[in-house]
């Protein structure tokens, strides 16, 4: 028994982990954060073995609560889950190649949230005790508002560039569409030349070009509309016109983000929603989670709690 027990605390001081910044979910789908087993300095030829037993204390959320709240019953039953990981020793011994634990979050509110603690066991080798740590990793995720279809305004942004001022550009791509026939200037590239016409008729005539411009949109909500109805129309528009691949900006109260397109908008757009409330009177950029050390922790340098036997 008292082998044992030390060879449980040996075997756990041996874990080190390092935690990825989670990535953004809706809140009506589960996230995850991932854990890396790494080499821990101190025995870096040794590894822990045996089932990790990952589980969450809670989530603290950093903004002020705007959405309706989940009953503490609710929120008790999915943190009080525990998730089990085999590790793997190969792995954790090669430095090229760390394991990776990915551990579910499920946070049923829209908002910037820092993640609490977890809370990390073992009980190997004999499963007679059991060495347990809180952990903080310091990592913040931003939850999207939950997608729904809903009568949004769109107003199509008209483009200042008319077909008249189309200008002859020294060097046409595949991004930009053929305009007119000109005759052949001295001293124009001759790039730009129509040499088929040249060897037809003999006749120097040279190329204008226009760039293909699309149509940009913005999407809005009345300001009388309810919050939480208006963000969840504005995030299912969002994601519908990215996937149309679509240039759009946002407007909504105090929020305006201008017309663009791509998945980094994308982004933006549904971050800036999500942490939007009733207090965004001002004109609203778009908020950022603040980057943060991944730093390994290693369990060998903090303070253990006391060995508990299983009951």
């Amino acid at each position: 028994m008292l082998l044992t027990l030390f060879y449980t605390h040996q075997n756990f001081a041996r874990l080190a982990l390092k935690a990825i910044p989670p990535d953004s979910f809706h809140c009506n789908l589960d996230g995850e954060i991932h854990l890396q087993v790494i080499p821990n300095k101190n025995t870096p030829s040794r590894a822990c073995n045996g089932v990790l037993s990952v589980k969450w204390l809670n989530v603290v959320r950093a903004a002020d609560t705007h959405t309706k709240k989940t009953t503490d019953s609710d929120e008790s039953t999915y943190f009080e889950r525990s998730f089990s990981f085999a590790l793997n020793k190969d792995l954790v011994s090669n430095k090229e190649q760390k394991q990776s634990l990915k551990v579910p979050l499920q946070i049923p509110k829209r908002g910037r949230f820092t993640l609490g603690r977890m809370t990390i066991a073992c009980d190997f080798p004999l499963g007679l005790y059991k060495c347990w740590t809180h952990l903080d990793f310091d990592q913040q995720v931003i939850v999207y508002a939950k997608p729904e279809e809903g009568p949004i305004t769109i107003d199509k942004i008209a483009s200042t560039d008319e077909p008249e001022s189309v200008s002859e550009l020294s060097d046409p791509t595949s991004n930009e569409d053929f305009y007119a026939l000109k005759d052949y200037e001295v001293g124009q590239p001759l790039n730009r030349v129509s040499w088929k016409h040249v060897a037809k008729n003999g006749n120097w005539v040279s190329k204008s070009f226009t760039s293909l411009q699309s149509d940009s949109y913005l999407l809005s909500m009345p300001s009388n509309a309810d919050l939480e109805t208006a963000v969840s129309a504005l995030t299912h528009a969002i994601l519908c016109w990215t996937s149309a691949d679509a240039g759009f900006g946002v407007q909504y109260k105090g929020l305006n983000i201008a017309p663009n397109h791509g998945t980094k908008h994308m982004h933006e757009c549904l971050s800036a929603l999500a942490c939007l409330t009733p207090a965004n009177n001002a004109n609203h950029n778009t908020p950022s989670v603040n980057s943060t050390t991944n730093r390994p922790i290693s369990l060998a340098s903090k303070r253990k709690k006391t060995v508990r036997p299983l009951t």
